[in-house]
């Protein structure tokens, strides 16, 4: 497959004069022709590079993570109206899952609401506009390029050049121009794998006596579809045995 890499700002590259060698190096030509289906001399990888001449982060198709913003501790939560950053409370307000789409960006819903990250109006108002829960339609004001610099992620709307930003003292999200180490577009990423799912970061006996008190009607299940690990799309004893296999597999090893 042909790529295509391109940036909105020039600058990312040493040598401005030799972008288009940089971009397109296929045979040393680029050229018209007649269209042929399945021709993979006219199939393209489009590529965004931002961020300081970074590729946007490719952290996997799907998985699902708590948004934290290290310098306050708090975490992204989605509440009715609004998504704000809140303490650790364990909850599924706090989980988001997050899907691959064709242009390396992510769609980012939250697990409890099932409603995703949306730029209010598309950030057309430009800076302070407003990150808000909405019913997910595939418009580019709910995806999201994911970019990873010196340990840290910073989220930016495919509709805009600005970036997702929490205000330190409210906890309000909204997007703003990009500030070099500016400490509120700072966030980490604390992905919960399969079979986490008292989401403590870990799969340990804890998940096992969770998933048990459940079958027995006895406890609560913290996220549900970390508790699917049978992959059947239903939580039941399967779901329990697979678990403790993957427990006892992962001590021997």
């Amino acid at each position: 497959m042909n790529r295509i890499i391109y940036s909105p700002n020039r600058d990312d590259f040493e040598n401005p004069d030799e972008i288009a060698d940089f971009i397109i190096n296929f045979e040393d030509s680029l050229m018209l022709s007649r269209f042929e289906p399945d021709s993979e001399n006219i199939q393209f990888d489009i590529l965004r590079l931002d961020m300081d001449g970074c590729f946007p982060a490719d952290l996997g198709e799907t998985f699902c993570a708590g948004i934290r913003n290290p310098a306050t501790g708090w975490f992204v939560t989605a509440q009715e109206q609004n998504i704000t950053g809140l303490p650790e409370a364990h909850s599924a307000s706090q989980i988001w899952e997050f899907t691959r789409q064709a242009d390396g960006s992510y769609q980012i819903c939250n697990s409890f609401t099932k409603q995703c990250m949306e730029v209010q109006d598309f950030a057309v108002q430009g800076v302070d506009s407003n990150i808000f829960p909405g019913e997910y339609t595939g418009t580019t004001a709910q995806h999201y390029y994911i970019y990873s610099d010196d340990g840290v992620y910073y989220l930016k709307p495919v509709c805009s050049e600005l970036y997702v930003d929490m205000a330190q003292d409210t906890g309000n999200l909204a997007v703003w121009t990009r500030r070099p180490q500016w400490q509120p577009q700072q966030f980490d990423l604390q992905i919960f794998p399969d079979g986490d799912i008292n989401l403590d970061g870990a799969v340990t006996i804890l998940d096992v006596i969770m998933l048990q008190k459940w079958l027995l009607q006895t406890g609560d299940l913290t996220y549900w579809k970390n508790a699917d690990v049978h992959k059947d799309q239903q939580i039941d004893i399967f779901d329990l045995v697979t678990l403790k296999y993957q427990l006892i597999h992962s001590v021997n090893e």
